[in-house]
């Protein structure tokens, strides 16, 4: 599982995942799917993703190594 801050992060801004995926034009699925860790997101889906919640993508995503810490932590 990959760790990442989207679901967090898109809270924070009072944004649901399915609104990410709309205005990302990302499937809801795929979105869910990159929130709960289960695929680690495109190169360009992070910059969609980063672009609509404002946020830079280290922030939402995290090096897998630090995620990989947090989980075992």
């Amino acid at each position: 599982m990959y760790y990442n801050r989207l679901k967090e992060i898109a809270k924070a801004k009072g944004k649901s995942l399915y609104r990410v995926s709309m205005q990302t034009g990302i499937a809801p699925c795929t979105i869910y799917q990159i929130a709960n860790g289960k695929i680690y997101p495109f190169e360009g889906w992070r910059q969609k993703i980063a672009s609509v919640l404002k946020e830079s993508e280290a922030d939402i995503f995290p090096c897998q190594c630090e995620g990989e810490e947090a989980v075992n932590v």
